[in-house]
């Protein structure tokens, strides 16, 4: 999660430090260019939660939980852009509702909390599907073979911006899976012999990427780009980052507990580092670019998100259900931090 939470903010806001050098140009350049696919990462993360969360609550106790977790930093952003964008009531209900998401554009308002909205909404039903079933993976390639057929049935039809958010159904779905042969005590270990497939899926996805990001190579659905070459950065991507992480955490080093520390950060802000990270960047750069040194400008504007995300929390867990103990459990934790 802290991953996906940073990455998706270098897609964002990073100001390019080396754009006329020759391949370290072209590296940062690419790591800012694919750093979408941290909504990917995010979304199977997500996926394989789900599947735990599920049987530990009824099913209003579960919806309650996850509708609290990404409602209230979503509706109190939403209010603070309307008012900053002058937005009328009509026209900001239409975006907070996810009207204007489905009828006209996608990318209108925090376009990933409507899409995990109602992926949210409907796993229960898809999740209770998978378990009657006796061949989980089967299931799931069923599942996935039914979307494509339908993605490419609909694909000069459909709105192309919409392709941004079905392209990421098969991660979900994805996740759901490994989620369940997880709990089921199925999922393969992360042994030696595994680490050069996740490897080599991993290369495969950056190969994919560069060809659809900067080549328009089309692969297998419109908006080519946030589909194939993100569905493999994501899978090998977490098992990846995951080993590599769970490694660093066994090194008493200062700075493998500080990484550790920073990354683990960002994880418990995740969704609101999101929410924030695009106005409060967007009034940064207006302010600060062409005045301060780029690498100034970036360090600046990461605090500054940062420190507003960490607001947003604060407010939504005083809002929630716990209210002060909940935030002073939050605070604990992110001093521990």
């Amino acid at each position: 999660m802290d991953i996906a939470a940073l990455w998706i903010c270098i897609f964002h806001e990073w100001i390019p430090l080396a754009p006329g050098i020759p391949v370290l140009g072209f590296i940062e350049g690419f790591v800012k260019q694919i750093g979408f696919f941290g909504v990917d990462l995010f979304l199977l993360l997500s996926g394989m939660g789900l599947t735990h969360a599920i049987g530990k609550y009824n099913l209003p106790t579960f919806y309650k939980r996850r509708l609290l977790r990404v409602l209230p930093p979503y509706v109190l952003m939403a209010t603070v852009i309307a008012w900053q964008k002058g937005w009328s009531v009509s026209v900001f209900l239409r975006n907070l509702l996810g009207i204007t998401f489905f009828a006209e554009n996608m990318y209108a308002l925090l376009w990933f909390v409507p899409a995990i909205t109602v992926l949210y909404l409907l796993f229960p039903l898809y999740y209770a599907l998978m378990c009657r079933t006796r061949r989980p993976t089967v299931f799931t390639g069923c599942a996935l073979i039914l979307w494509l057929t339908v993605s490419l049935l609909v694909k000069d039809r459909m709105r192309l911006d919409l392709f941004g958010f079905t392209n990421r159904i098969p991660i979900f779905l994805t996740g759901i899976l490994l989620g369940h042969l997880h709990k089921n005590g199925r999922l393969p270990k992360r042994t030696p012999p595994m680490i050069p497939i996740h490897i080599a899926l991993f290369i495969m996805g950056l190969v994919t990427a560069y060809l659809t990001n900067y080549r328009q190579t089309y692969l297998l659905v419109p908006v080519s780009n946030c589909c194939v070459p993100n569905f493999l950065l994501a899978v090998s991507g977490a098992f990846l980052f995951s080993g590599t992480l769970g490694w660093l955490s066994h090194h008493t080093s200062v700075l493998a507990k500080g990484l550790i520390a920073f990354l683990g950060f960002f994880g418990t802000v995740s969704l609101e580092f999101y929410c924030v990270q695009e106005l409060i960047g967007e009034r940064l750069h207006a302010v600060l670019q062409g005045t301060l040194p780029d690498s100034v400008t970036n360090a600046v504007t990461l605090l500054a998100i940062t420190l507003a995300a960490i607001c947003l929390r604060c407010v939504c867990l005083l809002i929630t259900a716990g209210g002060r103990n909940t935030l002073r459990r939050y605070l604990r934790k992110l001093t521990h931090h």
